[in-house]
């Protein structure tokens, strides 16, 4: 498939607002690593797999800031409402993926 990327502006006020509309309404956002790892907030909920398996907690709004915001800038992709982020060659692309 031929995707259409475009350029898009990612800062540290867009990762919180993003942020706070996952723990608050009814949005998604996954960090994956390079393997099969992942961590997701959808609706407040915060899931995560690592090599031992699966879990789900609770976690404060400002604990999931500082974990997602670290995770972004590690692996410097996610994927929000339907949207996959990249950061390729010095600046950040979006495409549709559904």
């Amino acid at each position: 498939m031929n995707y259409k990327r475009e350029h898009v502006i990612i800062d540290r006020t867009f990762e919180e607002l993003m942020i706070e509309r996952c723990y608050i309404i009814d949005q998604y956002l996954i960090v994956r690593d390079r393997g099969q790892c992942y961590a997701e907030l959808r609706y407040g909920k915060y899931t995560y797999r690592n090599h031992e398996g699966e879990f789900t907690m609770q976690k404060s709004l400002l604990e999931l800031k500082r974990i997602f915001i670290g995770l972004i800038n590690k692996y410097h992709s996610f994927e929000h409402e339907g949207y996959k982020y990249t950061y390729h060659r010095g600046a950040w692309e979006r495409f549709k993926i559904k």
